[in-house]
């Protein structure tokens, strides 16, 4: 005769606990390992995005005085569309309070993007434009960039940055861009959406704190130096 023999109630709670323990265990591991990939994720998605936002203002800032000319076949020579760009970069400065902003002013030219002009005629082409990659528009603008932040108040109700943070919320900015254009007819900007100008458009966001550093500049010109003036207002003339 046999009979078998199992697992005593001792033998299962004591499995029972071990395995428990393990597979606490796993999970803080995971819990670890999952929280230091966000983590890292996080920080890839904000270099990232500093970076974009970098290279945008970068780019406006290289554009800054640009004159666009067309090319008059009855002079055989190059005319600007607009005339001379006035105050081509506007820094406004905050000291040492949150935040500083920017103006740039440059034309953009028919073709974007890309060069688009055909030598025999020195005129812009939108068959060539299109064929370097570029998109035609069709229209010269004298555009007005800015980028400048709007502070937003998280985790709590409030107006302004004091308020924000006595009601215990924290209080980040966000870096906006904006384009005005030039009415040639009008003298005047337009904000009007209708114009294509736009306001408000988020580049970034948590952004704590943005400067601009003004540094003194000078060009060289036909072998000859030029100083790179500002005045009270910010602006920067040639």
């Amino acid at each position: 005769m046999q009979t078998d023999s199992g697992y005593t109630l001792v033998e299962l709670l004591m499995a029972t606990a071990v395995g428990a323990v393990v597979v606490a265990a796993a999970y803080a591991s995971y819990a670890v390992v999952s929280g230091y990939y966000e983590k890292l994720s996080d920080m890839a998605d904000l270099q990232d995005t500093g970076r974009q936002s970098l290279y945008m203002m970068v780019r406006d800032i290289r554009m800054a005085g640009y004159e666009h000319y067309a090319y008059n076949k009855a002079t055989k020579t190059y005319e600007s569309e607009y005339g001379p760009v006035s105050g081509l970069i506007k820094i406004t400065d905050s000291g040492d309070a949150c935040c500083d902003g920017i103006d740039v002013t440059y034309d953009l030219g028919k073709c974007r993007g890309a060069v688009g002009r055909d030598p025999s005629t020195n005129q812009e082409d939108k068959a060539i434009c299109e064929k370097n990659g570029g998109t035609w528009d069709g229209e010269v603008e004298r555009v007005k960039i800015g980028y400048y932040t709007l502070g937003k108040c998280r985790g709590a109700a409030g107006g302004d940055q004091a308020a924000c943070e006595k009601n215990g919320g924290t209080w980040t900015g966000r870096l906006y861009r904006s384009k005005a254009i030039w009415k040639k007819n009008e003298s005047k900007w337009s904000t009007d959406e209708k114009d294509g100008a736009y306001q408000d458009a988020v580049v970034a966001d948590h952004i704590e704190n943005f400067q601009v550093q003004q540094c003194p500049l000078r060009l060289k010109w036909s072998g000859k130096y030029t100083d790179i003036a500002t005045d009270a207002s910010g602006n920067v003339w040639v």
